[in-house]
């Protein structure tokens, strides 16, 4: 990359420039992993390929796609070693998935990367006109070594904002209402089922979350519908806004503030792809899985590079040219909001997401206000079929009193069957309910599900 490059703010490049760059780090890439590291170099001697094959984005499709599986099939207790790992690379952090989708992933992370994730974290919160002026409130947890309290820590520093990382503390709420108070913080950020548990155990304890002053909200780490940003909103009287941050490529797909089911892709630091079953790249506005490849800069290093890496995120890919919502950021490429595809799920044949289910709950105006959390638990019973389990968490005694097992639309008791009978607005799943008679729908209001340490775990199936 040239030395103007280099210097240059990637918002302040022309079109022109700024493709010319992001084609300069991807050559750089290639020449990097193919001269440093063992496992792509075996890979691409396998394909056939040297570096000066890829001149373009396009040629990327020439590599395989690999996935979680590869990391953990190549790395300890499955392999001796990390075979992704760059040698001779000076690892500034190890870090693990939260192993809500299965067993943990270890991601290498060097310094260059880091500098890297942070930076680019900075421009992506920049579009919500944050600065170094402002307070955060980092409720992102610290734990083990998930990378997510880390990250937000990086990229307040890179800010040169304050920070109050608060999120570990076993401060009683009244003494943690206070300290909030005491810093007047303008920012929070966090799981979307944390900060919404605080704003509850605020409200529980007859204080006013809204009266902390907060301004902006953005959440990330796990899927969350319009309907539950909205509750968030309300709750603290602040925008919402989340973004798209996982643990091998840090933060890089921000939503649009103008457009809420678009978001902005830094593809000049994370390229992605929008891939098929058979791994096809998809046409723009088709829907399929989300592969990332992390870029370098000339001269960088990285201790595990990962290209065309899928992530397992399902979204839909859009030109930026079409978008035309005044954000003041260079990206080539908008996605539409990603849906984990561990919060997938068949029902009797049908399709859905827990999102489905969450929205479904934050829109109910009595239910989504006293709700901690949910988890779709799945079953199969031989003479009843599939069993969708809908736990609603909350404290409220008049609620955990109540049940409801559907099989049928009709006019529901109470709040439980209001649940129950709203998921079969989906007319597909409330075909094998009703007139297949292969499913059925249980909600129960419970004081306390049992929940994996970072991220919740919103599906569990118990199927064989």
């Amino acid at each position: 990359m040239s030395n103007d490059f280099q210097k240059a703010d990637p918002d302040e490049l022309t079109k022109e420039e700024y493709e010319r760059m992001k084609e300069e780090k991807l050559q750089y890439t290639l020449d990097f992993v193919y001269n440093n590291n063992p496992f792509y170099r075996e890979m691409m001697d396998e394909e056939g390929y040297v570096p000066e094959d890829f001149k373009t984005f396009e040629d990327l499709k020439k590599l395989p796609v690999i996935n979680s599986e590869t990391i953990k099939n190549n790395q300890p207790p499955k392999a001796e070693k990390n075979k992704l790992y760059t040698p001779g690379t000076d690892v500034r952090r190890p870090y693990q998935t939260s192993g809500t989708s299965g067993n943990p992933k270890t991601i290498l992370k060097s310094y260059d990367e880091l500098e890297n994730i942070y930076e680019e974290a900075k421009r992506g919160f920049e579009l919500y006109d944050i600065s170094e002026d402002d307070v955060f409130v980092n409720y992102f947890p610290f734990v083990a070594l998930n990378p997510s309290g880390d990250y937000g820590e990086g990229l307040i520093d890179k800010l040169g904002a304050t920070s109050v990382p608060i999120s570990n503390t076993p401060y009683p709420p009244k003494i943690e209402y206070s300290m909030l108070k005491q810093f007047n913080p303008d920012v929070i950020m966090g799981l979307a089922s944390h900060v919404d548990a605080k704003g509850r155990i605020f409200k529980e304890i007859g204080a006013n979350p809204q009266e902390l002053g907060v301004n902006v909200i953005s959440l990330a780490g796990e899927p969350v519908t319009e309907s539950r940003k909205k509750h968030i909103s309300e709750t603290f009287g602040a925008e919402v806004y989340d973004f798209l941050a996982t643990t091998e490529s840090g933060g890089f797909a921000y939503q649009c503030k103008e457009n809420e089911s678009l978001y902005h892709v830094l593809d000049n630091f994370v390229h992605v792809e929008i891939i098929g079953e058979d791994k096809e790249r998809l046409e723009e506005g088709e829907e399929g899985h989300l592969a990332v490849t992390n870029l370098l800069n000339p001269g960088e290093e990285s201790a595990m590079p990962l290209l065309r890496y899928d992530l397992k995120d399902i979204v839909s890919e859009y030109n930026t040219d079409i978008r035309d919502c005044g954000c003041d950021i260079n990206s080539s490429i908008s996605i539409s909001s990603p849906k984990r595809e561990a919060w997938e799920f068949i029902v009797g044949a049908v399709n859905l997401n827990a999102k489905f289910v969450e929205d479904k709950i934050y829109n109910h105006d009595d239910i989504g206000e006293v709700t901690k959390g949910y988890q779709v638990k799945l079953d199969y019973e031989e003479d009843e079929g599939d069993i969708m389990n809908v736990l609603v968490e909350t404290n409220e005694e008049n609620l955990l009193k109540e049940k409801a097992e559907v099989t049928e639309k009709k006019s529901p008791e109470n709040k439980a069957e209001e649940i129950a009978q709203s998921l079969l607005e989906h007319q597909q799943l409330r075909d094998t309910v009703e007139n297949m008679k292969s499913s059925k729908i249980k909600v129960n209001f419970v004081r306390d599900i049992e929940m994996p340490k970072g991220k919740p775990q919103r599906v569990k199936d118990l199927r064989d």
